[in-house]
């Protein structure tokens, strides 16, 4: 079987579309038949219409189904071509994809563009998400980092001002704080406790320190004063006995 195309017909045209087409043609006889239905188009008053792909597709499969009229039918048959054609092509308006014989409709790459979007949204929503929840684990990081920071700082710049109940106090409200954020402050508390407790002890040293000096001091003077007045009390009766024992040698010296 031979295929030639409908620019190579002399005298044969059509409208674009259907001139690039291949069509099968068993003999010359066939050729001649062409060329006789093109001048009796041409002289016909009514306008073909341009074929469609549903029509050249039916003209490439199925040869045999080719009916090519006389220029000697009468136009009735050249209108009921027409409407035909123009039926084809209005039922044909609606574009579907082939694939191993069976059609997909518009409708059905629809259905299937829609869930890839949807599918695409979900993904794009858990990446957004997913660098949403570590920037804010970040920032959360970094608030209690900031927070640990501050507390002993203060605690330790402003250890002789502070009593140990302030520190307590300034402790439990930054746990309180680490605990809203969800920070894991076990490890924390326990250090900023063992601070608390030095200072603790050491204010209670200086304290006692602070005392025993006190009283010992006092101790200290009592004593000196005591025995000052012993040693007052010995050199006035070591004067007392002086004074007797003048007195008593110059009666001596008188007698004599």
């Amino acid at each position: 079987m031979a295929l030639i195309k409908f620019d190579e017909i002399a005298s044969f045209s059509l409208p674009g579309a259907f001139n690039s087409c291949l069509i099968p043609v068993e003999n010359k006889e066939m050729l001649k038949k062409a060329r006789k239905y093109t001048e009796a188009q041409t002289t016909c008053p009514l306008l073909l219409l341009p074929p469609t792909m549903e029509d050249v597709r039916e003209i490439y499969t199925s040869p045999t189904q080719v009916a090519l009229t006389t220029p000697y039918q009468s136009g009735t048959v050249a209108t009921t071509s027409v409407s035909q054609s123009a039926c084809k092509r209005k039922t044909t308006t609606s574009p579907s994809i082939t694939e191993d014989g069976n059609e997909m409709a518009r409708e059905e790459l629809g259905m299937a563009y829609q869930q890839l979007s949807f599918f695409y949204l979900q993904w794009m929503k858990i990446q957004y998400l997913t660098c949403l929840n570590l920037h804010r684990n970040q920032m959360i990081m970094n608030a209690a980092s900031v927070l640990k920071s501050q507390l002993v700082d203060r605690l330790t710049r402003y250890a002789n001002i502070l009593s140990t109940e302030d520190m307590i106090f300034l402790a439990n409200n930054c746990y309180s704080t680490l605990q809203g954020l969800g920070d894991d402050y076990a490890y924390f508390s326990t250090e900023v406790n063992k601070l608390i407790s030095k200072h603790q002890e050491l204010t209670l040293a200086a304290k006692m320190k602070e005392e025993w000096n006190e009283y010992d001091i006092k101790a200290h003077y009592t004593h000196q004063v005591q025995s000052l007045f012993e040693v007052r009390e010995k050199v006035s009766s070591a004067q007392d006995k002086l004074s007797s024992a003048k007195t008593y040698a110059e009666s001596l010296k008188l007698k004599k």
